[in-house]
């Protein structure tokens, strides 16, 4: 049933984007402008390709990080059930979280697009502040989400397990300790994104899982066991958003010199 629904609501909003096609005010297609083109494709491959790697790093992270909490937690009090439960009903609120950032980030992103196009830097510059100010915003409201509410929202799942519900604590507050940075990264692989820089994008987009959350977990897991598995997300966050920080740096200081903004 779960996947015929998905299957439905996936064809429903193909439909519902088809059928949008003639309502575009300033777009027309016509036949001959759709024949591919290996350019054309090449260029949206290149600029969807961050975001293909972001899904991927999403999945190849949860391998890990439930096949961490299964071995970690199995040498613990916990036991391997609790710490892969905890950690997974962790992972549903983050989805909520996270998407709050995606929003934000796709929102911008055609404006800084258009904008970076019709040569409006001081623009794209604009949105860009206020992108990063809403994420901060978003940020902060979730950091103290998980790091007070960790154990109202275990106990929305489970109830009267006081192990379960202990675990649930430790396992939000630890490894959230550093979402109130969580931001910057999402917006910034964004930007570079809109901008048509899919090489900087694609670092940015892949440096929380791939390139400092999964080495992290695995060295710190083997290190301080199940508190260095959750201990290496904070850490990551930390490290993405510094690395984020960098590079946007590096690219508005890029626009001084070249007198874009």
């Amino acid at each position: 049933g779960a996947a015929i629904a998905t299957i439905i609501g996936q064809v429903v909003a193909g439909l519902i984007c088809v059928a949008y096609i003639p309502r575009f005010e300033h777009i027309t297609f016509y036949k001959k402008y759709l024949k591919l083109s290996g350019k054309t494709c090449g260029s949206i491959l290149s600029l969807g390709f961050p975001s293909f790697c972001m899904q991927m790093a999403t999945a190849l992270t949860q391998i890990v990080m439930n096949n961490l909490m299964t071995d970690c937690g199995a040498v613990t009090k916990y036991g391997s059930e609790i710490a892969l439960s905890c950690y997974g009903i962790m992972m549903k609120i983050y989805q909520v979280a996270h998407a709050m950032f995606v929003g934000v980030a796709s929102g911008t992103q055609p404006i800084n697009g258009y904008n970076f196009g019709a040569k409006q830097y001081g623009r794209v510059k604009q949105t860009f502040r206020v992108a990063v100010t809403v994420s901060f915003i978003i940020s902060i409201v979730w950091f103290g989400i998980f790091q007070l509410g960790g154990g109202f929202m275990a106990g929305l799942f489970v109830k009267n397990e006081p192990l379960y519900l202990e675990f649930a604590v430790f396992c939000f507050r630890l490894y959230m300790l550093g979402f109130f940075v969580y931001g910057l990264p999402q917006v910034t692989a964004s930007f570079f994104q809109a901008i048509g820089k899919p090489a900087k994008s694609l670092l940015v987009a892949l440096s929380r899982q791939i390139i400092f959350l999964i080495p992290l977990a695995l060295i710190l897991s083997g290190r301080f066991g199940l508190t260095g598995a959750l201990a290496a997300a904070p850490i990551a966050d930390v490290l993405a958003c510094l690395l984020a920080a960098v590079l946007i740096w590096t690219e508005f200081r890029f626009w001084k010199k070249n007198s874009m903004a």
